[in-house]
């Protein structure tokens, strides 16, 4: 029984630690804790850290900065907007809460107030990669592509390893310039880093990533959809099978390995792979156009059809989606099937 007591009061003392440590101890704790894998301990130690008596305003600024990033990374904005606040009211110098208070506002779709933040930044600091960064966000949300180029070309050079600006830029010619192989250099070299520095990255999606889901996972994830672009599906399937096996759960790895398997002529386990994507997440659009496209290639056209109008239904935001499943249907029809449109697509025509 005695152990037990023991035990327990261990615990307890462990647990407690920082209640009875130096004020410089509990300050420490709070300015290098790891406010993106540990949000939840990074607010109990700065709340502790805003407890000491006669704390210098420089440092309540950097409790409070803290503080919003444990909010931050825990994608709620509504409570890392006024940490940020309260800090640039103790320290305005303070640029890492004003650069921060600008990405939670991009969270909480607040873009003018973040591009006040950014631009304030660069005013006294005009080669800020991360304000850059931010400003080259926003103007992609407007769909201001090159001013936002320029802007992460700008990042680059001053900061070569600014792997979130190098990402941006490798989607940019992914997604927009319709150069893979453009982004494909981009992605080496991030990828020449090495995992360990990746696997340090913070960073934040939504919906939020699985439990070990790291920037270096990101990039691969990305880099292989773009060798699925390229149709260089060999490479894309070495990279996706250790993600599917360390992340089950994660629907759009089952979508991209379907793609490649299907690439390389194997349907039925691609079909695998399309339904897996949506038992895990239903209104997959990608899914959906996945197995569209298998089931017709395999000319089990009824079943396509189904897919094709169930994809159109969902696809009305993405052009090149919508525009594919539109002639796959025409093809279908033209084949004989009677099926109809859905009601929510058929003003469309």
């Amino acid at each position: 029984m005695r152990l037990g007591c023991s035990a327990a009061f261990a615990a307890l003392l462990l647990t407690n630690s920082l209640a009875f440590a130096a004020p410089e101890d509990i300050t420490g704790a709070c300015i290098i804790s790891d406010a993106f894998r540990e949000p939840d301990a990074t607010l109990e130690r700065c709340v502790k850290a805003l407890k000491i008596p006669d704390a210098r305003k420089a440092d309540q600024a950097k409790f409070h900065t803290q503080r919003g990033l444990a909010f931050h990374w825990a994608l709620r904005p509504i409570y890392s907007i006024p940490e940020f606040t309260e800090a640039l009211k103790l320290d305005p110098s303070l640029h890492a809460a004003r650069l921060q208070r600008g990405w939670a506002y991009i969270q909480a779709r607040q873009h003018a107030l973040s591009y006040q933040d950014f631009t304030d930044v660069l005013a006294t600091d005009p080669k800020n990669s991360s304000a850059l960064f931010g400003l080259a966000t926003l103007y992609y949300g407007s769909l201001e592509h090159q001013r936002a180029v320029r802007l992460l070309q700008q990042a680059l050079v001053i900061d070569p390893h600014y792997h979130h600006a190098r990402l941006q830029l490798a989607s940019h010619f992914a997604s927009f310039a319709g150069e893979p192989r453009c982004a494909l250099q981009e992605y080496d070299l991030i990828l020449a880093d090495g995992p360990e520095a990746l696997d340090a990255v913070p960073f934040w999606s939504f919906p939020p990533s699985p439990a070990g889901y790291s920037f270096l996972h990101l990039v691969l994830e990305d880099k292989a959809e773009v060798l699925l672009q390229e149709a260089r599906a060999v490479e894309a399937q070495a990279i996706l099978e250790p993600l599917v096996k360390q992340f089950p759960a994660r629907a759009h790895l089952y979508t991209l390995r379907g793609l490649a398997r299907h690439i390389l002529g194997n349907p039925e386990i691609a079909l695998a792979d399309a339904r897996k994507s949506l038992a895990l997440d239903p209104y997959s659009l990608s899914g959906r156009r996945l197995s569209m496209d298998v089931l017709f290639g395999m000319r089990r056209y009824e079943e396509a059809l189904k897919f094709t109008n169930m994809t159109l239904s969902m696809s009305s935001k993405e052009p090149s989606i919508y525009a594919h499943a539109l002639r796959t249907r025409a093809i279908i029809l033209r084949r004989g099937s009677n099926m109809t449109w859905p009601k929510q697509t058929s003003n469309r025509l």
